[in-house]
């Protein structure tokens, strides 16, 4: 993990022993069959604030939040002070979250990014681990473990043709497709699709223009409906002066994707900003930021994205 990841956990606080032992239960419809569920605290509007901002001191740092369909689990990482990352989890039991804890598979090697596939079987996430005992790893690539029962498998690695070069962040679309980060001999940082077709993941193929550029893209996260994708990339435009921004895209009827939109003030605001993940119900974007001096995460509104989307597409999506 590059010292960027490091300087963004570094400094700040475990969200999910917040969210455990300081904030009263709140409900509200927030889960993917509209159901409810609880987040601890009142829900932001289209101004972005701080998720879970009561902070406690000597908590290590922490990122890359997902939730369960149901919203009843949360699993990150966090920075640990021996150099690892490590994947926690929680749940909530009687309107309150538990305290995290290392989930069974994580702890030996650094885990970063995880993922969910969209039917929740599966935990995607990156990892230094190797795939045969002491054999050399240069640097991340993708696992995944399977849901059984209450427990998770042992990790099992992805493979060629997903993993062939450094792979360590990714989403899972609607439909299955994995959408993921690779740097090679031959890319520095672009998004790839992978289709997944009877049981297995195709080829991977590099997204267009529209999203890639020539610079460092990375942690693309695919909304629920898969109408659009949210990136972070380090191109020219951006607020933050070759650090990353996040970036959004628009899929259209045909399945292309409209020219990606830098998100703005609101969302970027001149400090790195990347982790991007959306509610399982679409309602709200959460994201990493360093605007404090440090890596906070944040929560917003996914209204905050209706006026990114180009007039034209909404027409389009309108007939």
């Amino acid at each position: 993990m590059n010292s960027y990841f490091k300087k963004l956990f570094l400094a700040s606080t475990s969200y999910l022993f917040l969210l455990y032992a300081l904030c009263p239960a709140q409900t509200g419809k927030n889960t993917a069959d509209g159901s409810e569920t609880n987040y601890g605290q009142a829900p932001p509007g289209i101004k972005p604030k701080l998720f879970a901002k009561k902070i406690v001191e000597e908590t290590l740092s922490e990122g890359g939040c997902v939730f369960s369909n149901d919203a009843s689990e949360i699993y990150y990482f966090i920075f640990k002070r021996n150099g690892r990352f490590v994947i926690m989890h929680s749940k909530i039991e009687n309107g309150a979250w538990r305290p995290p804890a290392p989930v069974s598979f994580s702890g030996r090697y650094s885990d970063v990014h995880p993922f969910f596939s969209a039917d929740n079987s599966r935990l995607y996430f990156g990892s230094s681990r190797p795939v045969k005992e002491n054999q050399p790893v240069p640097y991340f690539n993708l696992w995944y473990v399977e849901r059984n029962g209450v427990q998770w498998s042992d990790p099992m690695p992805l493979g060629p043709p997903i993993n062939t070069g450094y792979e360590s962040c990714g989403s899972i679309g609607p439909d299955g497709a994995l959408y993921f980060r690779r740097v090679s001999k031959t890319t520095r940082g672009d998004i790839f699709q992978s289709k997944y077709i009877d049981g297995k993941f195709s080829g991977p193929v590099k997204l267009p223009d529209s999203i890639n550029s020539d610079y460092d893209e990375s942690h693309p996260c695919v909304s629920p409906e898969g109408a659009y994708m949210i990136f972070s990339s380090k191109r020219p435009g951006g607020l933050n002066n070759g650090r990353d921004d996040l970036w959004i895209s628009f899929k259209r009827a045909d399945g292309s994707w409209t020219a990606a939109v830098n998100m703005g003030k609101e969302i970027n605001s001149g400090h790195n900003t990347s982790i991007a993940s959306i509610s399982p119900d679409g309602r709200y974007l959460f994201y990493s930021s360093t605007k404090s001096g440090r890596g906070d995460i944040y929560w917003v509104s996914t209204k905050i994205i209706e006026k990114l989307n180009p007039k034209t597409l909404k027409k389009e999506n309108d007939l």
